[in-house]
């Protein structure tokens, strides 16, 4: 029996409802298949274990179909891979007799070794084919280049690992946009860029039904950046029908609404998730 196709991988999406998943290679064991569940959003790829999560039916040698004993979800990749074990276990006798089909079999087996090592290969970053470089080394993971950068080395010829300081390092920078560098979060980044107001949309407030000569006032609000002695803004979404409204920091990163009623009757505002504030921030110019 030869090959007919060189493929070694197949992958399909899961529906949630179907189970059985063809592979159009040929196999001689049911352990020579790999097969991942890859999640679509998270990237991640779960190997998947022989006879726990799924079996494989057909006549080997030959092709057939991984089964799995629950239908992968949508969003969810099926891979199959052909991933044998790299053994040569054809014992030819000197002087014995001919056996075609046995080396027609270890001539398979060979060649779906190499299909695997393309497949494989096909994954892997590759220098264009006209470089003169070879036998490039990529630095070794270890704690002490944790969380640094793969960069071209100095002379052109390699990679090394570089840490993210060392880079920055060689940026020429003024003061000030040192001083934006280290800002921790975006709060702080408009603080130091002297950005005075802190925006905050999609709130929503029902406020209470107000007789005349009444107030209420809203649950806390998070606007992260602001503090006390910011002035606020309130940007209601509808007509209030003469109720006043102001807003007022009550703590850090923490805003409320307050209307009151100056109005000779009783005013019920309506619910709605479009309520808007601004943090204007003191001491700034």
């Amino acid at each position: 029996m030869t090959l007919s196709t060189t493929a070694a991988r197949v992958s399909y999406a899961g529906n949630g409802a179907t189970t059985s998943f063809a592979f159009v290679f040929k196999i001689w064991a049911m352990s020579d298949l790999k097969v991942f569940l890859r999640d679509t959003t998270s990237l991640v790829d779960t190997l998947q274990v022989l006879t726990t999560d799924y079996t494989v039916s057909g006549t080997l040698p030959g092709t057939g179909n991984v089964v799995f004993n629950a239908a992968p979800a949508t969003g969810k990749t099926v891979v199959v891979l052909r991933d044998a074990a790299t053994t040569q276990d054809l014992d030819l006798i000197a002087n014995g007799a001919f056996a075609a089909d046995n080396v027609e079999t270890a001539l398979d087996k060979i060649a779906g070794y190499v299909q695997a090592l393309e497949e494989q290969t096909g994954r892997a970053l590759l220098l264009p084919v006209g470089t003169s470089l070879a036998n490039l080394a990529l630095p070794e993971p270890r704690a002490a280049i944790a969380n640094n950068l793969l960069a071209v080395n100095a002379t052109g010829d390699g990679v090394t690992a570089v840490a993210t300081s060392t880079l920055n390092a060689g940026q020429v920078v003024s003061a000030f946009v040192q001083t934006l560098l280290d800002d921790i979060d975006v709060a702080t980044a408009r603080q130091t860029l002297g950005l005075r107001a802190l925006r905050q949309t999609g709130i929503t407030y029902d406020p209470a039904s107000l007789a005349t000569n009444t107030e209420t006032e809203s649950a806390n609000i998070t606007v992260t950046g602001a503090a006390l002695g910011d002035s606020v803004m309130v940007f209601p979404p509808y007509d209030t029908q003469g109720i006043v409204i102001q807003g007022r920091v009550t703590a850090a990163n923490t805003v409320r609404i307050r209307c009151r009623n100056g109005t000779a009757g009783t005013i019920d505002l309506a619910n709605s998730a479009a309520w808007e504030v601004w943090v204007w921030k003191g001491g700034q110019s």
